[in-house]
């Protein structure tokens, strides 16, 4: 019988949907050798299902799994809000007492809450079914958690037990606190002069002597726990009632191994010009989401907008934030910034940002300085303060979002990008806490990071930055695999269906015996050459490390020889750079990349209900460069080949659907099918001291294919309209299916424009 054409097949097929539905099965399901063993596929990914981790479900705090907490100061005490006393935005809020000077009683050692301003006890009395913080600005730094504390305990069991709202004690800005404060850092030479002044020699000295400057990583890491374990007895030694803001390094693990209650990830539009390091919002997302459920913490995004940036004549200015209680610029208290309308992080960014901290399951959302978002007005003779701002408008417009979507689902993300717990990573990227020797596996984590979230920076033309889209999705949480006691617990990992190895290791026994073990439950872990060990076995790997490269120093390495080949498709890839690699010989694994001279890149090898692959270019980034002299260049705009390769198949293989267009989206797991928020993160024009305005050509058109999720519904929430799906009889069929071939994805999709700087959220109901 003669093979029918492409044609003829497609033709026949159509007659009989059975029978392509039998032929369609047959192809989902695993191949078999002549010994009856399962081959190996080309997949990457071996779980093929959508669960989602059992502790990521956003807790219940007092009956919801989230709040707006809005700052309070006391100086803000008759403010004219009597409009908005009882908006659903003041009345269900939360709030965080940030006029906290300190917890200590005038004139003695003793921490007691009885130290806090009246007023604030007050109005806490007032609002017993809301959440609320203390944020004391004393504890700051390292200076004054040195001093000796006394605590009057008694009384503040009492108080607590009789306030189950409280949320606990926050530290601000935690990380620049440390470093601006540490003797042997940026700060250092202010402290000593400021306690030489003081005349506190004994409190220098103690300083010095236990923060002397750290010689490593893991020095800097142990002096940054001191801090925060400090920060905790400060705080009547509750471990719960603790929390920590990052701001500029990404210290959230450090946080919560110190016992923090509550990780904070505050985020600013801060850069340092177009040459300069950009401050990313992503990327904070990633690490303080991840620790959070590493640890089992609730998580709060803190919204400052401020915005570092250049101004309608091209001159960079810093500290510049929006203020509508005005009508014309003032100078900032901030050093050589400047607030008033339009000045400051746009509209667009501020809205982006709030939507992407609730979809993303933050359990609070705190708006620094939000009575700058209100209008100044009279009535009947009368100041006001309303809700008609821009700002303002965005604000009540982004809460009666979550007031009409309180089931937000999960935040889906399946793939943890393991990054090592000394490593200190800046929000920017580049050298470890900002200091250290820029190396390779340095290289290696930021290929990685500025590959899933793209160099966004702030020009002069007026481009923000911030956020930045991406066809790989907001879909990773940090872990971090090697903290100090043990390695991360297997049921961490178990929620992850992919895990990458990022950075450098110390050789650690339970380490591997960790990795492997989830390799064995059914996880992906993805090795590059340089982390492996000899407690990983061949049979695990499923190759042969060979005699020279076991023990490589460069003159052994091998130059890999372009193109580079997709064993999977045949489809292949040239190279730009001049990359290096390790031989080895395949004891069982399967070849996923080979070079021009047959040298294999990347290998699977079958492990358990598992999969590992191993890559054996030298962390995955080309040969030269890796220097501090030029480490924005080596990202900022840098195409990392073998980088995308693996991540294409991985965004491929763990979701559910595939997102076509330039845009940054995000997925959540409902009980009743799928959110999929939309962002587009470009067209918008945003100079520091004007109004922002919007490129409409930059209209992001976007293509979803839904593949086998059968939609009884598609609603884009937020304008509350229906949208239409193209669905074949044939994906109808097949959509009970294991697989569908990703030929049928245009059968089973649909399209949506997402405007310059806007964000949508569909709702794809599947009834299941």
């Amino acid at each position: 019988m003669l093979p029918m054409k492409t044609s003829q097949t497609k033709s026949f097929f159509a007659k009989f949907p059975a029978i392509a539905a039998l032929v369609l099965i047959s192809m989902a399901l695993p191949a078999h050798a002549a010994d009856g063993k399962e081959d190996q596929t080309p997949d990457i990914v071996a779980r093929k299902d959508y669960n989602i981790g059992k502790n990521w479900q956003p807790r219940q705090i007092m009956g919801k799994d989230f709040w707006l907490i809005r700052p309070y100061v006391k100086s803000w005490d008759g403010i004219p809000i009597r409009e908005l006393k009882d908006h659903p935005l003041f009345k269900e809020s939360g709030l965080d007492y940030i006029g906290i000077p300190s917890l200590t009683l005038p004139n003695s050692s003793k921490v007691s809450i009885s130290a806090m301003n009246p007023a604030y006890l007050s109005l806490i009395e007032t609002r017993p079914s809301a959440p609320f913080f203390i944020m004391p600005g004393c504890i700051r730094g390292i200076k004054n958690s040195t001093r000796f504390f006394e605590h009057d305990m008694e009384s503040y069991n009492a108080w607590k037990k009789s306030h189950p709202n409280f949320m606990g004690c926050t530290n601000a800005e935690t990380d620049n606190g440390f470093l601006a404060s540490h003797p042997e850092m940026w700060g250092g030479a202010r402290l000593k002069a400021d306690l030489e002044k003081a005349g506190d020699k004994e409190l220098l000295e103690t300083i010095v002597r236990e923060f002397p400057k750290p010689k490593s990583r893991e020095e800097m890491t142990l002096q940054m726990l001191k801090v925060c374990e400090r920060s905790v007895k400060y705080f009547f030694n509750d471990t719960d009632k603790v929390g920590y803001m990052a701001e500029s390094h990404c210290l959230d693990h450090i946080y919560c191994e110190a016992s923090s209650g509550v990780v904070i990830r505050e985020t600013t539009n801060t850069s340092g010009g177009e040459d300069g390091p950009h401050y990313r919002h992503q990327v904070g997302l990633a690490f303080t989401r991840g620790a959070a459920r590493q640890y089992h913490r609730n998580w709060e995004w803190y919204i400052a907008f401020f915005y570092n940036g250049y101004d309608d004549k091209g001159t960079f200015s810093g500290n510049n934030y929006p203020n509508y209680l005005i009508d014309k610029e003032k100078p900032s208290d901030q050093v050589g910034g400047f607030f008033g309308p339009g000045y400051g992080m746009s509209l667009s960014l501020l809205t982006r940002d709030m939507f992407l901290a609730y979809l993303s399951g933050a359990s609070f959302v705190e708006n620094e300085l939000w009575p700058h978002y209100l209008h100044a007005a009279t009535k009947d003779g009368q100041p006001t303060w309303d809700l008609s701002s821009p700002l303002g408008k965005a604000w009540e417009n982004w809460f009666e979002f979550t007031r009409k979507t309180p089931d937000r689902g999960v935040s889906y993300a399946p793939v943890a990008l393991l990054v090592p717990f000394e490593q200190g990573y800046p929000v920017y990227g580049g050298k470890s806490w900002g200091m250290f020797n820029y190396e390779r596996p340095d290289w290696m984590i930021d290929a990685f990071m500025f590959t899933i979230m793209p160099h966004s920076p702030v020009t002069k033309k007026g481009d923000e930055g911030a956020l930045a889209n991406s066809p790989y999705g907001d879909i990773y949480d940090v872990i971090v695999p090697n903290t100090p006691a043990k390695p991360v617990a297997l049921d961490v990992l178990n929620n992850y269906k992919a895990a990458v190895m990022l950075g450098k290791y110390a050789e650690s026994k339970a380490l591997a015996e960790r990795l492997m073990e989830y390799v064995k439950n059914g996880g992906t872990l993805l090795l590059n050459i340089n982390q492996v060990n000899d407690f990983f076995p061949e049979d695990f790997l499923g190759l042969e490390r060979t005699p020279s490269s076991a023990g490589a120093s460069d003159k052994f390495a091998v130059e890999v020889k372009g193109p580079v080949r997709s064993l999977s498709d045949s489809k292949t890839f040239e190279l730009t750079d001049q990359y290096e690699m390790e031989s080895v010989k395949l004891k069982g694994a399967i070849p996923l990349l080979e070079d021009a001279a047959g040298n294999v890149l990347a290998c699977k090898n079958k492990f358990g209900k598992g999969n590992v692959i191993v890559s054996t270019v030298d962390c995955l980034v080309p040969k030269a460069g890796a220097s501090a002299t030029v480490w924005p260049k080596m990202v900022y705009d840098k195409k990392f080949p073998f980088v995308e390769y693996l991540l294409k198949n991985l965004v491929s293989e763990v979701l559910p659907l595939a997102v076509k267009g330039d845009i940054e989206y995000g997925l959540n797991k409902l009980s009743d099918g799928w959110l999929l928020y939309l962002i587009n993160n470009k067209g918008v024009r945003k100079l520091t001291n004007k109004e922002q305005t919007l490129d409409m050509t930059k209209t992001a058109k976007v293509e979803v294919a839904l593949r086998n999720i059968q939609a009884t519904e598609i609603t884009e929430l937020r304008e509350q309209h229906s949208i239409r799906s193209r669905q074949s009889k044939l994906s109808k069929l097949l959509g009970k299916l294991r697989s569908i071939l990703r030929s049928d994805d245009k059968h089973n999709s649909f399209t949506v424009d997402v405007l310059p700087g806007e964000v949508r959220v569909v709702k794809i109901t599947t009834g299941n």
